[in-house]
């Protein structure tokens, strides 16, 4: 599941352990003349926590840090650390630093971590004040939703809808993130009407997360769509529903190159029983490397031992996926995988019952660290044959 606050993977909570780090030791690090030590010291607070009783000398020290110091680095950690550390005087500190450009973003999010919804309204004008290419959109958008949802939503929402361009990624996967939020979802299916293919795109994506029985119905509609298929078909892929199956199944026999592979891609995250016989089909049709690895890959996540014959005819194709153009596509697998490597992860995966490791990680070097090399591609076929025997 997506997070609101991916701030929080750095922050312990605000416990205070009793094993905690003694306070002559950190006050002399925060002060240290060297700018590393002063961010260790920071992590450490972070990390570690500090006796109740110094909570107050080193938020001291802390606070010092957040306004004086030169470097910029150890300012946001500083800020950060605030935060952690509950501090009564944190709020005030923080709020005060929204206004500089450097620490907006790190202020905002400290902030959202303490619940001072007093930000709400800088942070939303900070928000409103900046295009969503701008680095530091994301983050800030992510600040008001935790600061009050209620508020921050039909806001994002008019930002989505007044921003003049073609891509709305990062308002779309920063409402998408809002997962089972039933506002989101009303709001984005109202959008599926929208003129504009941006707009559109964006709202299939978000409902690709929040989207219920409902929104398949809608979605379905929009695979005909030829502006925004990919983006319908991909979320129909992550909601998983076995409406879909049919559908998809479709376009991997008539979409075309792109499409193919995001429906070969979505029908195995479906897993739906059926699904199987359409990929074995799928497999003998022409195309390019990048789709049978779709293909192959699916027919792995469906785990249904009746894909493993096309599996043991990949083990010996040695073509590799060439250098993706799209988004979708370039992303997954990096340049000079072959199929033979993606079909054996595959039949791993059918004949164990989980995956020897994450497809998302596939490199021909992983598959040396793993062990797949010739002899394992050898003795792999040889269990796929004793496997096809035994049904």
């Amino acid at each position: 599941m997506r997070s609101l606050a991916p701030w929080c993977i750095l922050l312990a909570p605000a416990t205070l352990p009793a094993q905690a780090t003694e306070v002559p030791p950190l006050e002399a690090a925060l002060r240290a003349e060297v700018p590393l030590a002063r961010l260790r010291a920071l992590v450490r607070i972070r990390t570690e926590g500090v006796r109740e009783a110094a909570a107050f000398a080193i938020g001291t020290e802390v606070l010092r840090l957040a306004a004086d110091d030169p470097l910029v680095a150890v300012r946001r950690s500083a800020l950060t650390t605030l935060a952690h550390l509950r501090d009564p005087r944190a709020g005030d500190a923080l709020l005060a630093r929204l206004d500089d450009p450097a620490l907006q973003v790190t202020a905002a999010e400290a902030l959202a971590l303490l619940g001072d919804t007093r930000a709400f309204d800088p942070v939303r004008d900070r928000l409103l004040a900046m295009r969503e290419t701008e680095d530091g959109w994301a983050p800030l958008a992510r600040s008001l939703l935790a600061l009050d949802r209620a508020r921050a939503v039909p806001i994002v929402f008019e930002i989505l809808v007044a921003e003049d361009t073609t891509r709305h990624t990062k308002i779309a996967d920063t409402l998408a993130a809002l997962e089972g939020d039933a506002e989101v979802r009303r709001r984005a299916t109202e959008l599926l009407d929208d003129e504009r293919t941006g707009v559109r795109a964006a709202a299939v994506r978000i409902l690709g997360s929040v989207g219920d029985l409902q929104s398949v119905s809608r979605l379905l509609g929009l695979v005909r769509d030829p502006d925004v298929r990919l983006e319908a078909v991909r979320a129909l892929g992550e909601l998983g529903h076995e409406l879909a199956v049919d559908e998809l199944a479709d376009v991997l026999v008539h979409g075309d190159a792109e499409a193919r592979c995001e429906a070969a891609r979505a029908l195995g995250r479906i897993a739906h029983p059926t699904a199987v016989y359409t990929l074995v089909d799928a497999a003998g049709f022409s195309g390019d490397a990048l789709f049978h690895l779709r293909v192959l890959e699916a027919l792995g996540r469906l785990g249904d031992p009746a894909g493993l014959p096309v599996l043991r005819r990949a083990l010996a194709d040695d073509r590799t996926v060439p250098p993706g153009k799209t988004e979708s596509q370039s992303n997954a697998y990096p340049y000079g995988v072959a199929l033979r490597d993606v079909a054996a992860w595959a039949a791993a995966r059918v004949i164990d019952g989980h995956e020897p490791f994450p497809v998302e990680r596939l490199a021909p070097r992983a598959y040396r660290r793993q062990g797949f090399d010739a002899a394992a591609f050898q003795r792999l076929a040889e269990r796929i044959d004793r496997r096809i025997g035994t049904r």
